[in-house]
């Protein structure tokens, strides 16, 4: 389920910041939101290569979002939630990498930019 953060990257490749947030969050069930607190925990165990990976991951996204169909409403709402979802942990690793978020607002796609942009808010 996309909004779990439960993805996986080419060859089952799961990234450093979904295996902490898991690792972190044992209990929670797959369709469950994490809450900010609970993203607050798991920020402060990530550093600035889950910073790029997190903001690769809401490029990705983005993308994604981009070719699923117009009467597809579920998928759009679960993209939508995960990228809510990954902002927020932007959000309070911003204090610690805000020069790096902020280097990368230009380079990608507008949604992408307005998650960052929250992000840095």
């Amino acid at each position: 389920m996309v909004g779990s953060f439960e993805l996986t990257l080419g060859q089952g490749m799961t990234k450093r910041f979904q295996r902490v947030l898991l690792e972190t969050l044992p209990e929670r069930r797959p369709w469950e939101r994490a809450t900010d607190e609970q993203l607050a925990l798991v920020s402060r165990q990530l550093g600035a290569s889950d910073v790029s990976d997190i903001i690769d991951t809401l490029e990705m996204l983005t993308l994604e979002k981009e070719m699923v169909a117009d009467w597809d409403g579920d998928t759009q709402d679960d993209i939508a939630a995960a990228q809510e979802q990954l902002a927020t942990l932007l959000k309070h690793l911003a204090v610690r990498h805000i020069d790096l978020i902020i280097s990368r607002v230009d380079r990608v796609q507008p949604l992408t930019q307005h998650y960052l942009r929250g992000a840095l808010s």
